[in-house]
């Protein structure tokens, strides 16, 4: 019998990790959007964006890779082996690139903005870019342990870091896009001391080449697949700087933050949790059904903040940034469809994963990647910010459909297809009523919308996204508060 309460026990406990870990980065938003121009804004998007493609080649996907490796054996020795020959490995790899980026920093800095001005900011963002990825290794290797309340910890000195850091290099000595890189090095380095400390103690620093090679063949095809959709998922902002202004590309890299709100609070802690769960449990004889129920209950949890998000994103803007940015808030409820239901899309994948197929991602990444360059090339010059969007939903629709097609075929799960549907259907509908409320008083609009927003566990219900052995539990597990509410009115 599958332990589900261990699955939840560790997603909730990432959840809350985190919601710490990257809190930063929002907590930071209206600071941004307060002392930086949208143009600067989008400067820093590019760097930031362009850093990403090249952290996609350095990471060659060894975290996952070796997590993956990490349950392949019982010995807690050979274990240990894998992650210290991963740490190692991947940290003289990333480590080597980096210097060569360092090295080449003017000359990535004309091609990006025409100017060598930015090669200060790119040298700061690769330093950090290898303690990045060397990071990831370390928390594989936490979550593979379980050790869950260690990862809240080291979100909590991230946090910490990087808001003060934040807050004197761009209020204080007034730095700008170097100044919030610089704390983001600071802050990432002070995690990835402690948690280097804390593998190495476990695992110690054991170089073994003949796991190294088994490690890379799994990782070679995540990286081609990481690379290829980085370099087609930033398109978009070489686009939008080149087609529209830098300008509209700080509107876009705003709403990209409220967007990114599903990914990072909810979709993020539940592959950090499901990752290395689906790989303990695949020997089990029950493992496809529990697969099945996990994908549908992700979708059930991201449908309400995809409706709370689309719901209340205009009023976010208006409270949070600077009129300059207000319709950045337009295009949120369809960006955040890709990201939302990205974590569905890593359930898709088990059979890919499970069957160590790898290679399918790196082909249906290109087929996505060229399908949203199409649509960049259409959309962007005739809809500006709104083709952005389009191209990304449409490609991200491809994604997941032949990733479906692809998993099943190599592992077939039960994916109730039907209520995941049912429950897509009631989103789309509650976020397109409540993102078109539109009220002067931005405190009457906020009331109304709730009101959407808790219509959607009714409609869910209603429209049978649970089983009737789910709703027995949901209702006998409310029962007793109702009971004691009873006798509270009674004795009262």
């Amino acid at each position: 019998m599958i332990d589900f309460r261990r699955f939840y026990r560790h997603t909730a406990i990432y959840t809350a990790g985190n919601f710490v870990y990257r809190a930063a980065s929002f907590l930071l938003v209206p600071m941004y959007v307060h002392t930086l121009s949208p143009a600067t804004f989008g400067t820093l998007e590019l760097i930031t964006t362009t850093v990403l493609i090249i952290q996609a080649v350095l990471s060659s996907g060894v975290a996952h890779a070796a997590m993956r490796f990490y349950f392949e054996y019982k010995e807690p020795e050979k274990k240990n082996a894998v992650i210290s020959t991963a740490l190692i490995g991947s940290f003289l790899f990333a480590g080597f690139g980096a210097l060569l980026c360092v090295m080449a920093a003017p000359w990535i800095s004309k091609i990006v903005f025409h100017t060598a001005g930015y090669a200060l900011a790119f040298r700061l963002a690769c330093i950090s870019l290898v303690l990045e990825i060397s990071r990831e290794i370390n928390l594989s290797y936490i979550r593979a342990r379980e050790r869950s309340l260690l990862f809240i910890a080291m979100a909590v000195v991230q946090l910490v870091t990087q808001v003060g850091a934040s807050i004197f290099a761009v209020v204080h000595l007034h730095l700008g896009v170097v100044g919030i890189l610089s704390a983001n090095m600071a802050a990432t380095f002070c995690v990835w001391i402690v948690l280097t400390i804390f593998t190495i103690r476990d695992c110690g620093l054991r170089f073994q080449p003949r796991l190294l090679l088994p490690i890379a063949r799994y990782s070679h095809p995540l990286m081609l697949s990481a690379l290829s959709g980085s370099i087609f998922q930033s398109l978009d902002r070489y686009f939008l700087n080149g087609f529209v202004s830098l300008q509209a590309l700080g509107m876009y890299a705003l709403s990209m933050r409220f967007a990114n709100v599903i990914p990072v609070f909810a979709t993020t802690p539940f592959t950090n949790s499901y990752g290395p769960y689906r790989f303990s449990i695949m020997q089990e004889a029950d493992a496809r059904t529990t697969y099945a129920r996990i994908a549908r209950y992700y979708m059930l949890a991201a449908g309400f903040l995809m409706v709370l998000i689309a719901a209340f994103c205009r009023e976010a803007v208006q409270l949070l940034a600077s009129k300059e940015y207000w319709s950045a808030y337009k295009v949120v409820p369809l960006l955040i469809i890709p990201g939302a239901l990205g974590g569905l899309n890593y359930c898709f994948q088990t059979g890919i994963y499970v069957q160590k197929s790898t290679k399918q991602l790196f082909h249906i990444s290109i087929v996505a990647g060229f399908i949203n360059l199409a649509g960049l090339i259409l959309f962007i010059p005739r809809f500006g910010v709104l083709g952005a969007v389009m191209a990304s939903v449409i490609a991200f629709a491809y994604t997941i459909t032949h990733t479906y097609r692809t998993a099943q075929k190599l592992f077939r799960v039960p994916y109730q297809l039907g209520k995941i549907g049912r429950i897509f259907a009631v989103v789309c509908a509650l976020a397109a009523i409540s993102s078109h409320i539109q009220i002067d008083q931005i405190w009457h609009a906020i009331v109304l919308k709730l009101l959407f927003v808790a219509l959607y566990p009714v409609v869910v219900v209603i429209v049978g996204a649970f089983e009737a052995q789910e709703l027995r539990s949901m209702l006998a597990f409310l029962r007793p508060f109702a009971i004691r509410e009873q006798a509270r009115s009674i004795a009262s």
